[in-house]
Formats: C-alpha cells, structure tokens, sequence
C-alpha cells in the first residue's frame, strides 16, 4: 500500500486526466468536521514511465482503484483543485475538492481566504524522459505578463516548486557558473559557433573580470546574451551542429564524461532538438530518496528522470524552452 499523503488540503497543459486515488487526510479544525478522502487525478504525458514495478504514479492508481490498469503512460497524480485535473472527494461521488471548499472557504483554507483555490497543488511524478525546460515567472512578472496578455497568461500568479526525490532523481536547475560556461564555449566548438563571437567573448570577459560573482549584472548580461544568441540561431544551424557534436562526443573513448553521456541520452530522446545542449548551460543536480530541491521564480530548470512529490505554488502556464 502506498504511504498517506497528508496536506492541509489543499499547472500545467491539458492531457487526458484519469481518476488515481490517494488517501490524503485533511486536518480538521473542528469536532463536527470527518476526515475525507480524495481522488486525485492522473496525467499520461509522453515522459511519463511505462507500466512496471516500482511506478509509484501506477501503484498508487492501482493501490486504490483495486485493479489493474492499462495506460500508455503513468505520468503524474494531481492533488489539488486544478481545472484540467480536479481532485474529487470519495464518499460524495464527483463532486470536486475545489466544490467542496466553495462550502466553506474561510474554514478549509483559513479565513483570509474568499476563494476555493487551493494556494498550492500536491503532485507525484514518475519521469522517465527529460521534461521541457521551463522558467515561472516571479509575482511582479506574472501580474505583468497577465494584464499585458491574459489569454495566454491566464493568472496573475508566480510558481514557486519544492521536490522531494522518492527514488533516485536528477534535475537541471539554475546557470552553471561563469567560469564553466565560458570554459564549455571551447570545449564545446558546436555550442560556441551558436553562441557568437561576441557572446563568447563577452562571456570569457565576464568570467575573468568578475572573480566568480556569478550574481554581479555583468554576469547575468552575458548569460543573458549568450543564451538568447543561442536560441535565435538555432532554428537556421542549430540541426547540423547539434549532429557534429553528437557525432564528435560518439567517437570518443569510454568512459564518456557525465555531461557528455547527458548529451547523448538527451539527443536519442529528442535528436537534433535544442535541449540536447541544455547539460552545457545548466547545473545538472542529483538527488537520493528523501533529499529535496527548492525551484525559485525565474530559474531555468527541467525534470530529468527519477519520482519525486511535488509542491508549487498554484498557476496554470508555464514559460517554455526546449526541448
């Protein structure tokens, strides 16, 4: 049996949601109030692991729905009142989490709420391909991009997240260092072509004028620089260098390098895509069960592989990278 989930009860992008029922115990603030349960709902994204043991998102759909169950993907369990995969209460048959704290607000979420949003939304993830890189917006940014767009930015919310590694887990997270980015820019002949001559150059000149303060404006300028270079030559030359680097990495003698084994696990993923240099901007962070990682606003990250139990910040959209 699956461990209890135990929140006080409280993103993104549509897929087909099915019902995967966790027990969550919601803590009552009153003798006339039960413990009910939820039914969360799961997620089959294409990363998502296939049907085996050990698949958390699978044994905690099957652990309560009493069956065996036959999905293309186990992907992730929503725990929360998000509109493309509500949590349901048990004992009153559809009726939502979300239609069940309308009832009483102030009660459930404590009484400087009015709305029956949960803050936050609980999730598991089993990841068996790397996710897209993503970026969430601070709240001063996301009240921004919402009043400038509200079609595509649908609330004014920021998305802090918090992981807690279940299993073995690996994450991209942050910038790497000044240092070792201009390094990569040679070691790397591929990534510097696509970055420039003069955001290479601006990068090298960063790192050595700096002494390693990778928060100084200098640093985040060229960071800044040599990252969006990069992304707008992409889509003219980036197929063909991304394969020479591909091809350069496969010749070499093994044992191959961490980063350089991230990269051919990346391009047999998604071949020639960007993403396949992400290891050459980002921090790559390994996790053991039970050790955890904070994902602050307007930080570059993506899941790599690995489950964890997830807890952000409620929002509905996300800033996209690759892959």
């Amino acid at each position: 049996m699956p461990p209890t989930l135990t929140p006080s009860v409280p993103n993104s992008g549509a897929s087909t949601a099915s019902n995967a029922t966790l027990d969550v115990d919601t803590t009552t603030m009153s003798t006339k109030r039960s413990v009910v349960k939820i039914t969360g709902a799961m997620q089959a994204y294409k990363w998502g692991m296939d049907a085996a043991p050990g698949v958390l998102v699978k044994e905690y759909y099957e652990a309560q729905k009493g069956e065996k169950t036959e999905e293309d993907k186990y992907a992730e369990v929503w725990l929360g009142t998000h509109p493309n995969g509500p949590a349901t209460l048990q004992q009153h048959g559809s009726q939502t989490l979300k239609e069940y704290i309308s009832e009483d607000p102030s009660f459930h979420l404590g009484p400087s709420n009015s709305t029956p949003d949960l803050p936050f939304l609980l999730k598991v993830l089993s990841i068996s391909n790397v996710l897209s890189i993503q970026s969430h917006p601070d709240a001063a940014l996301a009240a921004k991009l919402h009043a400038q767009d509200p079609a595509v930015y649908k609330t004014p919310c920021h998305k802090p997240e918090m992981a807690v590694a279940l299993t073995d887990f690996r994450a991209m997270l942050g910038f790497l260092p000044i240092s070792t980015l201009a390094a990569n820019m040679s070691s790397y002949p591929e990534l510097g072509r696509l970055v420039g001559p003069s955001g290479v150059s601006a990068l090298h000149s960063a790192s050595t004028s700096t002494a390693g303060m990778d928060f100084s404006s200098s640093v985040q300028s060229a960071v800044r620089a040599a990252f969006s270079s990069f992304m707008s030559s992409y889509p003219a030359c980036g197929s063909s260098a991304c394969e020479e680097m591909v091809a350069r990495i496969s010749s070499k003698p093994l044992p191959l390098s961490p980063t350089d084994s991230l990269i051919l696990n990346f391009n047999s993923q998604y071949p020639n895509d960007c993403g396949v240099f992400s290891p050459l901007f980002l921090n790559v962070v390994e996790l053991k069960p039970g050790q955890s990682i904070f994902v602050p606003s307007n930080t570059p990250h993506a899941y790599v592989s690995g489950q964890i139990v997830e807890c952000m910040a409620r929002r509905w959209e996300i800033k996209i990278g690759a892959p």
